[in-house]
């Protein structure tokens, strides 16, 4: 493995807690956004090399989940004002605790 590789499989892991862990819709999309980008970065070296398929994976995973999916989020977020704050169902720290 490269050495940014368990470093972006590090903020991937802690931003999947951030998303148990908030209680706003807005910022779990902004996080799914930042998970988006750093999946996209993930084929890096194989885009650097010059690999048509790995620059089609990478930029297509950046745009779909990186920009165009928190797109719609937001938007749909903001055409319904009921739901802006998530009341989960076991709380915070029951679910940090069963998403390790």
């Amino acid at each position: 493995m490269n050495g940014y590789i368990p470093a972006i499989l590090i903020l991937l892991v802690i931003s999947n807690f951030y998303i148990l862990s908030t209680g706003r819709y807005a910022n779990a999309v902004r996080a799914v956004a930042l998970q988006g980008c750093l999946i996209s970065l993930l084929p890096l070296p194989e885009v650097i090399a010059g690999s048509i398929r790995a620059i089609f994976l990478s930029g297509g995973t950046l745009a779909v989940k990186g920009v165009l999916l928190p797109i719609l989020l937001m938007r749909i977020l903001q055409s319904t004002d009921e739901f802006k704050v998530v009341h989960p169902f076991l709380g915070s720290v029951a679910s940090l605790l069963l998403g390790f």
